[in-house]
């Protein structure tokens, strides 16, 4: 019986352990708030960018050189790991994969 309960917190330790360092799941958390701007996740500020195709490549052409790529990239990661985002920048993420 001690050996089950012990194996049983062990394994949930372990799981509590992965989760918290999993960077899918702390990435995009601030001081224990989801960050709506893109900043921590994207690395630019999303709020004015727009919604439109049109927009975002707008948005995107308009960033510094070198930079539209990387926000790709973090976008992309973005829309594989949905369940962790938050909406506006799902949504940002999801409008540059529709905008390419």
């Amino acid at each position: 019986m001690i050996l089950i309960r012990t194996l049983a917190l062990v394994s949930v330790v372990t799981i509590l352990a992965c989760s918290a360092a999993s960077p899918s799941f702390a990435r995009p958390w601030r001081m224990g708030q989801m960050d709506d701007t893109g900043i921590t996740q994207l690395g630019v500020d999303i709020q004015g960018a727009g919604s439109t195709p049109e927009n975002i490549r707008e948005f995107l052409a308009g960033l510094p050189a070198g930079q539209a790529p990387t926000v790709r990239t973090a976008c992309e990661y973005t829309v594989a790991h949905q369940v962790y985002q938050d909406q506006d920048v799902l949504s940002f993420c999801l409008a540059v994969a529709r905008a390419r």
